[in-house]
């Protein structure tokens, strides 16, 4: 059950977003999805932004977990920031390690 104030933002900020219920989606596409979310995470893949709090000064990383997913050569800017996406897809026989720092 979602807070007031998340609803409010939702509503005033998001009047687009909708969430459909699971049941929306055949099972085997909400099983795929898991399994590709799943395979991310045991891969150690997604990383966490590294921003500079003022007070008192220092580095820290935010709670939030990310992906960069894009063609390999290809770098992309995110805030300022050049990232080097990871390849769509992982070669067959690449191992996941391999993959990983392909695209790092």
């Amino acid at each position: 059950v979602a807070s007031e104030g998340y609803q409010a933002s939702l509503s005033s900020h998001y009047s687009l977003f909708r969430l459909l219920p699971e049941s929306s989606f055949p099972p085997s596409l909400h099983a795929s999805v898991s399994s590709a979310l799943c395979s991310l995470r045991d891969s150690k893949v997604l990383t966490r932004d590294i921003v500079r709090v003022s007070h008192p000064p220092r580095l820290t990383q935010t709670a939030v977990h990310r992906i960069l997913l894009g063609d390999p050569g290809v770098t992309y800017t995110y805030k300022g920031l050049r990232l080097f996406p990871l390849p769509w897809t992982r070669p067959e026989g690449m191992s996941p390690d391999a993959w990983r720092e392909d695209g790092v």
